[in-house]
């Protein structure tokens, strides 16, 4: 079965460098369009109904949401496209949604469809997703309120503020949220400390990324510890114990 993709980017090299990559590679992606502006985007995802859109994060002097909050439904999957913007591609990956820095790598693009192609086989509502990177990039909040976690079925998306702790468990990190729910998820601690590290979030032991508004007491001494809203002990690292009593008393302060 074909895929119909578009590719909607404001600059031409790279709109030309991308269109050549799929044509030479993917004998089952048909291109049926490229635009290089909002507007133009526009009337090419309402011309044609394409399943697959690699759509330039930013472009000209605005945002893909621009372009996409025309849509009551979208009805297609999209692959973003971003240069080394830092602030975008933490958005990115907190959305937990597909992306392609430029200049595209081919094995990372072959990556990407790949992905894609799975997904297409098990469909999922992924709005919420858009809506976790709408918060993140179009509002500039440096403090996600929400990230996505993946799970067999697609993605689920949390509030930070119900977070507990993460919890390192090998390659995997568990989630402890309110309620006693833990979400077991197949990534590293280490990414969630990159992503949630401005959003009052603290390293305090290899294996263990707290919440700050959570903590109801700190227990000093060579043991140190933590005690968490869920009534849960965590030991604090010796490394870890002078920054985490300075930013209690920050924070209380």
């Amino acid at each position: 079965m074909m895929i119909k993709a578009a590719i909607i980017e404001d600059e031409q090299n790279c709109s030309e460098y991308l269109s050549l990559l799929l044509s030479k590679n993917f004998e089952d992606i048909e291109i049926i369009g490229i635009a290089d502006s909002i507007e133009t985007g526009l009337v090419l995802l309402e011309r044609e109904t394409p399943d697959l859109v690699f759509l330039d994060i930013m472009l000209s002097n605005n945002n893909a949401f621009e372009l996409l909050r025309n849509f009551n439904e979208i009805k297609f999957e999209i692959i973003f496209t971003t240069a080394h913007d830092e602030f975008a591609l933490k958005a990115l990956k907190v959305s937990a949604l597909d992306y392609l820095l430029k200049p595209i790598d081919p094995k990372e693009l072959a990556v990407a469809v790949e992905k894609y192609k799975k997904k297409h086989n098990n469909p999922f509502d992924f709005s919420r997703q858009l809506s976790v990177l709408f918060d993140r990039y179009v509002n500039q909040n440096d403090r996600p309120t929400k990230i996505a976690l993946p799970t067999m079925q697609g993605y689920e998306i949390i509030n930070t503020e119900d977070l507990i702790y993460c919890e390192a468990d090998g390659g995997y990190t568990k989630f402890h949220l309110k309620e006693n729910q833990v979400k077991l998820v197949s990534k590293n601690i280490k990414i969630y400390e990159d992503l949630l590290s401005v959003s009052n979030f603290f390293r305090i032991h290899q294996s263990f990324l707290i919440n700050i508004n959570h903590i109801v007491k700190y227990i000093k001494g060579d043991a140190s510890q933590v005690i968490m809203s869920n009534g849960v002990s965590l030991n604090v690292s010796k490394l870890k114990k002078d920054e985490i009593k300075n930013i209690i008393k920050n924070f209380a302060s």
